[in-house]
């Protein structure tokens, strides 16, 4: 039961984030249009791994397909986008962190991190500048 409240939150998180940015840009549109998009999107980013972007095609189709224009429904994929990479790096600091509490990390471990961390950091401030 836990997991699947962890999984069905990860769309509505999606959805909420896509949400905001709408309402931003001028295109609000509810939860109930854009959950069935968040779990549509999240499914063929897992089914097709590609950093997300292998779903951002039917994703920007079916915003302007409901009215949302070119550049919002690109402005809701790059905040998908950042979202993504700032969460794995945000779990991958934790997971750092927890090995390293439990003496479990190891120097291989940190150079892997730390190569993360540069292309990571690297693709979030391209996103955001």
């Amino acid at each position: 039961m836990l997991a699947l409240i962890a999984q069905a939150s990860t769309y509505v998180s999606a959805s909420l984030a896509w949400w905001q940015t709408l309402r931003r840009a001028g295109y609000p549109r509810s939860l109930r249009v854009l959950v069935p998009l968040g779990i549509a999107k999240l499914f063929t980013g897992q089914v097709v791994p590609s950093g997300g972007v292998s779903d951002a095609i039917p994703v920007t189709r079916a915003l302007t397909r409901r009215g949302v224009s070119t550049a919002a429904a690109m402005a809701v994929l790059l905040v998908g986008l950042v979202s993504y990479f700032g969460a794995y790096l945000a779990t991958v600091l934790s997971s750092l962190g927890i090995l390293w509490l439990h003496h479990r990390a190891n120097s291989a471990l940190f150079i892997v991190v730390a190569i993360f961390i540069v292309i990571a950091s690297r693709f979030l401030r391209a996103c955001s500048g």
